[in-house]
């Protein structure tokens, strides 16, 4: 799901990130590159495993669009760009949002093959510590082959400046890059174009994606 209209309008305040509204892009229009970025380490330590993707970032052109958005961004990291209208339609989006990763998932599988991406689903509540390492794999292991993981969450999630991300009734994002092994994640959301991108540890991530799940 998406945010609900009656709840999180545009530009809403209730430790909810605004939401830009604007005309999707074609695919004659790109957008911006959003790389992972050189995390530093500090010093003294041996750095460990880093790496990412590229996308192009676009905004979600609606409040309900997230869904298409971040389809998009992980359909972007093989240069396919299709504009949010077309992909909304294919995932039958509507005001209430995108009803799951399973609408997703065949979108993505048309253009990385069939069975290449699948669903980890995490039970709401607390997240023990072997799904948190889990998920940490599954970044790793998709990111290495090229491809961005797409992460359903709900609630509230706080990346590491203390920046909390409030979506009560649900948010896609995508995980374009991570360092540290794996700790660290970097996460491109197109709720607000000012913060395209966060870094958001693998706990958190977990957590917010409780009750939910992602697709990698």
């Amino acid at each position: 799901m998406d945010l609900d209209p009656s709840r999180n309008p545009p530009g809403a305040t209730d430790g909810a990130v605004a939401v830009p509204v604007a005309a999707p892009r074609d695919a004659g229009h790109p957008g911006p590159v959003v790389p992972s970025p050189t995390i530093p380490t500090q010093t003294g330590r041996r750095p460990q495993a880093a790496g990412g993707v590229d996308i192009r970032y676009e905004a979600q052109a609606t409040f309900f669009y997230c869904g298409p958005a971040a389809t998009r961004h992980a359909l972007s990291v093989r240069g396919t760009l299709v504009d949010q209208e077309t992909l909304a339609r294919e995932l039958g989006t509507t005001e209430a949002g995108t009803g799951s990763l399973h609408d997703l998932v065949p979108v993505l599988n048309r253009e990385f093959g069939s069975g290449t991406y699948r669903i980890t689903e995490i039970a709401a509540g607390p997240v023990a510590p072997p799904l948190v390492d889990t998920l940490r794999a599954d970044v790793v292991r998709t990111l290495g082959a090229g491809r961005a993981v797409v992460a359903n969450t709900g609630g509230t999630g706080t990346d590491t400046s203390g920046t909390r991300h409030t979506f009560a009734y649900g948010h896609y994002v995508c995980v374009v890059g991570y360092a540290e092994g794996g700790r660290l994640l970097t996460i491109a959301d197109s709720a607000d174009p000012a913060r395209a991108s966060y870094l958001m540890t693998v706990e958190e991530l977990a957590r917010w994606t409780a009750g939910r799940g992602y697709a990698h």
